[in-house]
């Protein structure tokens, strides 16, 4: 069975025309041609594609039948050959990128950012993670992803920027809180009243418990992610410092309490950067979408 793209061309032509004079002429060959690439399509297959005996050609069932199987074909031949189109004028064909968990989720809320990308890069494939902590960065250094959205602590700056090339775009605050049964949210408590409540942190993927928040309990969970982490609160399990957007309708609902506690120079607020690898250029495709994503965190 050695039959030809070509070959599969003129049979959809013929079949979408209704005949081989118009296939011909769509296809901009000689009705001799066309006959002849069907006939030989009929014999690599063994079938009988057309009914000739009237006077157009009519497909046989076996005719209907194959007619899907090669459209099919074609299709996917047509998609290759736009992808090899993309990657000739630098459209890669996949773009990787991550976001940090503790952000809230404005890029790809509404699905706008998302379906002007689908139509915008047809051909591209998007894959989006999340992460804790420096999970975001380690992916941009093992070549994971190609940007990440996230928040850094000082320390974690210092061990990828040279490595990294990053704009801080945004800051985002964090605020402490507890389920009121502990009673934090009353004014004037000193920092020991969080010594004897458990207070629950997140941890990132990487088994570090290295995090950008305070620690003021002798007692710590150490958790997965912020969603997690304020889960246990509502349950009361203990306190713990969550960003803003996250907590605000538990605070407006009395699920949770503000703790009302002086922090000292503790850092609730922090800066949302994006970053990409100085080795990696981002493609078409990929700046198209960093650009646009740094708008919604600015």
């Amino acid at each position: 069975m050695n039959f030809t793209l070509d070959q599969l061309e003129v049979f959809s032509a013929s079949a979408e025309t209704g005949s081989f004079s118009a296939a011909a002429r769509k296809l901009g060959k000689a009705q001799s041609a066309v006959s002849t690439a069907i006939a030989n399509l009929e014999i690599d297959l063994g079938l009988t594609l057309f009914d000739r005996s009237g006077k157009y050609p009519v497909l046989t069932p076996a005719g209907e039948l194959f007619l899907r199987e090669a459209e099919t074909i074609l299709s996917r031949c047509r998609s290759m050959q736009t992808k090899a189109a993309a990657l000739a004028e630098s459209m890669e064909s996949r773009v990787r990128l991550a976001v940090s968990e503790s952000l809230p989720n404005i890029a790809f809320k509404d699905g706008m950012l998302l379906k002007h990308f689908k139509a915008r890069f047809p051909e591209t494939e998007l894959e989006i993670l999340s992460g804790s902590l420096n999970d975001v960065w380690d992916m941009i250094d093992q070549d994971r992803i190609d940007f990440g959205v996230m928040m850094p602590t000082e320390l974690l700056l210092d061990r990828w920027k040279s490595r990294s090339d990053f704009q801080i775009v945004g800051k985002m605050n964090f605020i402490p809180v507890a389920h009121p049964k502990y009673g934090l949210g009353k004014a004037g408590l000193d920092i020991s009243a969080l010594d004897s409540v458990l207070q629950i942190e997140v941890t990132s993927r990487g088994w570090e418990q290295e995090t950008q928040l305070p620690v003021f309990s002798s007692r710590v969970w150490w958790v997965e992610n912020e969603y997690l982490t304020r889960d246990l609160l509502r349950q009361g399990m203990g306190w713990g410092i969550l960003p803003e957007h996250l907590i605000k309708d538990d605070l407006e609902a009395n699920r949770l309490e503000q703790v009302q506690v002086d922090m000292g120079k503790a850092i609730l607020t922090y800066p949302i950067l994006m970053a990409w690898s100085k080795d990696r250029p981002l493609g078409r495709a990929g700046d198209w979408l960093f650009s646009v994503m740094k708008k919604y965190y600015s």
